[in-house]
């Protein structure tokens, strides 16, 4: 031991396991970085190595280009964007295509949609009568009972609110 202090190891990077992913798919991205750098750095080197004569005997067909073009790739990324007209036609096309509630369903839910709208009113109407009966001099009990019977109503009537908007509209 040296001075009486131990050096620890350094270990290596390693990202989360939930990161571990991104980190590879980073870490290739980089490379292909690095070799497209390198690569193009060999060609200009080579090109700087030519001689002017030969340069002009070679047409520019046979020349790769050290630097990919930009317009092309931007092309290829138009080709994939749909226009908003289009996008607009296959979102109405598509809401066309799903399957409404009507027919067996609409029975049924205008029937639960009923029951579930007077049982909220009753329950909204009875708590208000409880609430009244048990007046100021009434216990917390009461008063907290009643008050849970009208949540229990408006629920119901909300319900039957919603079923209505889901198969009704």
């Amino acid at each position: 031991m040296n001075g009486g202090q131990e050096r620890r190891h350094r270990r290596q990077f390693e990202p989360p396991p939930w990161e571990q992913d991104a980190f590879k798919r980073f870490q290739r991205q980089r490379e292909e970085r690095e070799k497209e750098a390198a690569l193009n750095q060999a060609l200009a080197e080579l090109h700087a190595e030519c001689d002017p004569v030969q340069e002009q005997e070679v047409s520019e067909s046979s020349v790769r280009p050290a630097v990919p073009e930009q317009p092309a790739q931007q092309d290829e990324e138009r080709e994939h964007v749909i226009p908003a007209a289009q996008l607009e036609e296959l979102v109405a096309g598509l809401r066309e295509e799903e399957p409404r509630a009507v027919g067996e369903y609409k029975g049924l839910t205008n029937a639960v949609m009923a029951l579930l709208a007077a049982g909220g009113l009753g329950f909204v109407v009875w708590s208000g009568i409880l609430l009244g009966k048990a007046g100021p001099g009434a216990g917390a009990l009461q008063m907290m009972a009643s008050l849970l019977v009208m949540a229990w109503g408006f629920m119901m009537i909300a319900f039957a609110v919603l079923l209505w908007r889901k198969y009704n509209l």
